[in-house]
C-alpha cells in the first residue's frame, strides 16, 4: 500500500506538493485499525486499492460514505480490479446501513475515463472539481 500510495501521488495533480511516507504510513496503521474506515486490496501480488470512509452526516444519524482513494497501478488498468474494489465497497458499505454512497475522482489521472467508470459502476455525477 505504502509503494502504491508514492506512486498515486506521483502520477497526479497532488504531486507538487510534498510526499511525508511517514505521515502516510501513520495514516495507513490508524485506517487499518479504524472501523470507520472501509480498506480494501486486490489482486496477488496487490496492484489495487480503495479506501473509503464511513460516518454520520453532520446534520443527522444516517451514515454517508465516500472515498479517499481508489488506486490502480498503472500496468493493470483496463482489467478488472477496479471494478472488483468497487463492487465491494458498495457491497459493504451497504452492509453497515449506509444511506449514501459517493465516489469521486480529485487526482485528475484520467479523469474523463475514471467519471465514465462510475456511471458504468451505478455512481451518478453531481459536481466537477475546479
Amino acid at each position: 500500500m505504502m509503494e502504491m500510495g508514492e506512486g498515486m501521488h506521483a502520477e497526479g495533480r497532488y504531486s507538487r506538493f510534498r510526499l511525508n511516507m511517514d505521515k502516510v504510513e501513520r495514516f495507513f496503521r490508524h485506517i487499518i485499525e479504524n472501523p470507520e474506515f472501509i480498506v480494501l486490496v486486490d489482486g496477488d501480488p496487490v496492484c489495487s486499492m480503495f479506501i473509503g470512509y464511513v460516518n454520520a452526516f453532520w446534520w443527522g444519524d444516517d451514515l454517508e460514505s465516500g472515498d479517499l482513494l481508489l488506486y490502480v497501478v498503472p500496468e493493470k488498468r483496463g482489467g478488472s480490479s477496479a471494478a472488483r474494489l468497487v463492487r465491494a465497497y458498495k457491497q459493504l458499505a451497504g452492509s453497515m446501513g449506509v444511506a449514501d454512497i459517493k465516489i469521486g475522482a480529485s487526482t485528475g489521472v484520467e479523469q474523463e475515463r475514471t467519471l465514465k467508470f462510475f456511471e458504468r459502476m451505478g455512481f451518478k455525477s453531481f459536481a466537477e472539481n475546479c
